[in-house]
């Protein structure tokens, strides 16, 4: 009887290091991806902010409008590896924790924000075939400039609805492994 009680704890702590060996490895793999996702969130607040600031400053349509061009590149590789990443992780996700499950949801919900289900490019690239085509319209400066700034607000209240998700995901995958 003793035997079988020692034999039974023995398992009780086997699978009490799995399950902790398994949430660090976990923590390790998601812990990086939310780091990534920190560094192109702020990249996006930053421009988009910055957008919208110029075009409040008078700064013409056409050179705000370059400028996000230009700056979408910056984290474009970073952007990319989040996807992969989150793509590959999502494939098997049947015998995930709950955390697990909606931080890889939220995490992706977030990419698909900005590439709007494309694949590619940027939250950035829909605004600016908007704006390419209002230009290429001659719709007038006062009314670029308007509309303009409406989808910058929009898309940075999406953006931070979005990453809000994914950081309360990630609390609670923080939660679970303690």
């Amino acid at each position: 009887m003793l035997e079988l009680f020692l034999a039974l704890i023995d398992r009780v702590i086997a699978l009490a290091k799995t399950r902790s060996e398994d949430r660090e490895r976990w923590l390790a793999v998601i812990t990086p991806l939310h780091q990534q996702l920190i560094t192109v969130h702020a990249d996006y607040l930053s421009f988009f902010t910055q957008a919208r600031t110029d075009l409040r400053n008078g700064v013409a349509v056409r050179a705000v409008l370059d400028s996000l061009i230009e700056r979408r590149l910056r984290l474009e590789p970073l952007r990319h590896s989040l996807r992969a990443m989150e793509s590959v992780r999502a494939q098997d996700s049947s015998e995930w924790s709950k955390g697990r499950t909606w931080f890889f949801m939220a995490l992706g919900q977030y990419l698909r924000s900005a590439d709007e289900g494309s694949g590619a490019g940027s939250v950035a690239s829909p605004l600016i075939n908007v704006v390419e085509r209002m230009l290429r319209r001659g719709l007038s400066e006062p009314e670029l400039r308007r509309d303009f700034e409406l989808m910058l607000s929009e898309t940075l209240e999406t953006l931070r609805t979005r990453f809000d998700s994914v950081a309360v995901a990630y609390a609670t995958l923080q939660k679970e492994a303690l």
